[in-house]
C-alpha cells in the first residue's frame, strides 16, 4: 500500500527565514514535497525560491481558494497570518443561529 510507504512530517507555525530554509532543505533530503498554507507574500515568494533551487515540488493549498474569494468578493487579503474572527456580540448571534438551524 502506498500510503504505508509515507511518512509525514508537518512544521507549525513557520515564518522566518530560517524555518522555511530549514523545511525546504529537509524536504530536499528526503526526496519530499512541501504542502503549504503560507499567506505572508515575502515567506511565501522565499519558500517558493528556496525549494526551486532544490527542485522541491510545491503544493499552495490556500493560494488558489484565497484567488477565487478575492475575486468573488472583490477584495485583497491582508497577508497576515493567524488573524482570527473577534469573539463579540454579533458573533455571538451568528452562532446562535448556526446552532439553532
Amino acid at each position: 500500500d502506498a500510503w504505508e510507504m509515507c511518512n509525514i512530517v508537518t512544521y507549525r507555525f513557520v515564518n522566518s527565514k530560517q524555518q522555511i530554509k530549514h523545511v525546504a532543505e529537509q524536504a530536499d533530503r528526503r526526496d519530499a514535497i512541501i504542502v503549504y498554507t503560507i499567506v505572508d507574500a515575502a515567506n511565501k515568494q522565499f519558500l517558493e525560491e528556496e525549494a526551486s533551487k532544490r527542485n522541491v515540488s510545491l503544493v499552495d493549498l490556500y493560494g488558489p481558494l484565497i484567488s477565487t474569494f478575492e475575486t468573488a468578493f472583490g477584495t485583497k487579503i491582508t497577508g497576515k497570518p493567524g488573524r482570527k474572527q473577534p469573539v463579540d456580540e454579533s458573533y455571538m448571534d451568528l452562532m446562535d443561529c448556526i446552532e439553532y438551524t
